[in-house]
């Protein structure tokens, strides 16, 4: 970050430096046509001459200086905005790779059975999330899951939903039951403020049986001999 300071400051003198020499030359010139034309329209003698220099002297070193300091404070508030955005560019690639890392790998294929799972935020860090878990042999959970709000709140948030889900599944395996549990769990956490919608679904390998609760999320499809 201060590498990328220092390049942006050395590119800015240049450019400054020749700024205020177009500056100095056009004032410079716009004063003198000033005072040629204060003479021919007022005529004065060589004592109000001196003053009428004077005065457009005065003028044009004080709008100079005023251009001089407004050209500073722009830079200077450029210059924070930059590094407030290096700051929240930082914070949200380290927020991203967290939730990246919170992702579960997908399970292996077993007893004719292909899982497949894609997240793509709309923005860098979204609240969505999945999460497998095999508790068994036989059994597989699912958790598809969205956090309310976007950043990194909602990437911090994941970290305790994953947890309180697996910490969860320990003690029973029926999506109703952790679905209520999970519920209670969070809202004595964040009182309501995120929120979070989810399926969760329990998947019998043996049986080959799926069962699954929705709390709040979007309904769930299923294709069968390519039909929904």
């Amino acid at each position: 970050m201060t590498d990328t300071r220092e390049s942006s400051v050395a590119a800015f003198a240049p450019r400054a430096l020749a700024l205020a020499i177009a500056v100095a030359i056009a004032f410079y010139a716009v004063a003198g046509l000033a005072e040629t034309a204060l003479i021919r329209v007022l005529q004065p003698s060589e004592m109000e001459l001196d003053w009428i220099s004077d005065v457009v002297l005065s003028i044009a070193l004080g709008v100079s200086i005023y251009l001089w300091l407004h050209l500073r404070a722009t830079r200077l508030a450029l210059t924070g905005h930059e590094r407030t955005q290096v700051i929240i560019q930082s914070q949200l690639s380290m927020a991203e790779a967290m939730q990246r890392r919170l992702l579960p790998p997908i399970p292996s294929p077993r007893r004719g059975f292909e899982w497949a799972a894609l997240l793509t935020p709309a923005g860098r860090i979204g609240g969505d999330f999945f999460d497998f878990l095999e508790p068994s042999a036989d059994v597989c959970l699912a958790l598809i899951a969205d956090i309310s709000g976007k950043g990194i709140s909602a990437a911090m948030a994941l970290t305790l939903l994953r947890f309180t889900f697996r910490q969860l599944a320990r003690d029973t395996q029926s999506p109703a039951e952790l679905s209520a549990r999970m519920s209670s769990s969070l809202y004595d956490e964040w009182h309501g403020s995120p929120y979070v919608t989810c399926v969760i679904a329990r998947l019998d390998l043996a049986r080959r049986t799926l069962s699954y609760t929705n709390a709040g999320h979007p309904s769930g499809m299923l294709v069968r001999d390519g039909e929904d």
